[in-house]
């Protein structure tokens, strides 16, 4: 079966935006528990979009993956009534976790941006290698990715600290209001969360994840002599 080319707005729209607006104002469409079914109406588009992905393209989408956990810890908590620092604590562990992976790849011999640039199905890696071998540059090679995985993983500390103080602005105190209400009004900071993340951390973390790639390649390509089109693979090329 071949892979359908997969479109980056409906991605987004079906994994993200339409969730979030669910989770904000779909509770006022049934009078009882409507935070609980806007919340099931929520993952159902993630799930069923990554699904559908699967089966189609034979490929986890990792968009779907994100929407999901991250629409279920944050509604779940709001169906809970937990409040503002819990969700705060909840934003800032998720990428700390990450960072703690990525940082953790480099004393484990293996940066996670070996993982990236010596894939043979993005960058033509025994050509590379070969290079890097004959010009006597393996150690500088091993530096840069050990440097630029360090980067990438302060890139995620840098998403926890923003995504703490994030949350703990759009969490306010509601204890003092009654049980129904409190559902409400969690479920729309939960998807004023959902937005601001996207829009304050994920954009300019994804600007930085793209600097810290562009830095990668610019340095790899003045180690090796090769232009960029000589050390991507056939196959992207």
């Amino acid at each position: 079966m071949l892979n359908k080319k997969e479109n980056p707005l409906w991605n987004l729209l079906f994994n993200i935006v339409i969730p979030v607006i669910i989770l904000n104002k779909g509770h006022t469409f049934f009078p009882n528990n409507g935070p609980l079914y806007a919340l099931l109406i929520a993952l159902a588009f993630p799930f069923i979009y990554g699904l559908k992905d699967y089966f189609t393209n034979q490929h986890i989408n990792k968009i779907s993956i994100l929407g999901l956990v991250g629409i279920a810890l944050t509604g779940g908590l709001a169906l809970f009534q937990f409040e503002g620092h819990v969700f705060a604590i909840k934003e800032a562990v998720i990428p700390l976790i990450i960072a703690v992976f990525i940082i953790g790849s480099v004393f484990y011999r293996k940066p996670v941006m070996s993982l990236f640039i010596l894939n043979p199905s993005l960058f033509k890696k025994d050509l590379i290698l070969s290079r890097l071998k004959s010009s006597q540059k393996e150690e500088d090679f091993k530096k840069l990715l050990n440097f630029t995985t360090f980067c990438l993983g302060g890139s995620f500390v840098l998403s926890a600290i923003m995504n703490f103080f994030v949350a703990l602005w759009v969490f306010k105190d509601i204890s003092h209001l009654d049980s129904d209400m409190k559902s409400q009004i969690l479920n729309e900071q939960v998807a004023d969360m959902q937005w601001l993340g996207y829009v304050l951390i994920a954009l300019p973390l994804s600007l930085i994840m793209a600097g810290i790639l562009w830095f990668l390649i610019k340095r790899l390509k003045k180690m090796t002599g090769l232009g960029l089109n000589e050390i991507l693979s056939s196959d992207i090329s």
